[in-house]
């Protein structure tokens, strides 16, 4: 959440896009509990076009909330195989994955899966 006045609301949003990108989700809300209140959704991308192109929306106090990033699921699931592999030296498989799993926030079944395939893989004996 950002706390931004009307004279750098534009140039907020264009910092904001560089380090978030200009598709992450977000919210623009403008003079909040007072009259004129205005709450714009979208990508940051969007959100700037639209303050842009109305002066009138360019006004007043302004809070931006950013959507947060979403888990990169494959990245988890990679530590948690690699996790899980050399848990199993010191646990059974399913109590390796569980362990793993519950660690890495990853599906556990998912993980077995994957625990029990590299095995039965050629490449990575």
């Amino acid at each position: 959440m950002f706390f931004e006045s009307s004279h750098r609301v534009l140039a907020s949003l264009r910092d904001l896009i560089g380090v978030f990108g200009q598709d992450r989700p977000a919210a623009v809300c403008r003079e909040l509990t007072k009259r004129f209140e205005t709450i714009l959704r979208g990508g940051l991308g969007s959100l700037l076009a639209e303050l842009e192109a109305d002066a009138n929306q360019q006004k007043g106090e302004f809070v931006i909330v950013v959507g947060g990033a979403e888990p990169d699921v494959d990245s988890s699931m990679a530590k948690a195989v690699e996790l899980g592999l050399a848990l199993e030296a010191f646990l059974s498989g399913s109590q390796a994955a569980r362990v793993a799993a519950k660690l890495c926030q990853v599906d556990r079944r998912e993980l077995y899966k994957r625990l029990k395939s590299f095995y039965s893989d050629p490449d990575c004996s």
